[in-house]
């Protein structure tokens, strides 16, 4: 199947900005949906969000290190695009929340 040249060129554009961003949305989705969504759907609840957790504490950090790895792999000017720059703000906040959630139960104590 031949491609056409505008097709070609789709597709050689560098995505980066947009592959940061999305990877940095799904790393801090585990904790929003846990600790925001799911209680407001149980009448204020916080522990109703606890059956998160293990998304949390395993996936979060993976998927924000890969977020970390596609941005500092990026070229220059696309560290520079608006894209990047606030993924690299949610990857930030994502690991602080990771690891709030991580040390909560010795902040407790």
């Amino acid at each position: 199947m031949a491609r056409g040249r505008r097709a070609q060129e789709a597709l050689m554009e560098d995505t980066t900005p947009g592959k940061v961003l999305l990877l940095a949305l799904v790393a801090n989705a585990p904790v929003f949906l846990a600790f925001i969504v799911w209680p407001l759907f149980h009448q204020g609840d916080r522990a109703s969000g606890l059956g998160f957790l293990p998304y949390i504490v395993y996936g979060t950090p993976i998927v924000a290190l890969g977020a970390l790895v596609v941005w500092i792999r990026a070229p220059r000017e696309r560290k520079a695009h608006n894209a990047a720059r606030l993924g690299l703000l949610l990857t930030i906040a994502a690991f602080v929340m990771w690891l709030l959630v991580v040390l909560s139960p010795a902040l407790r104590a």
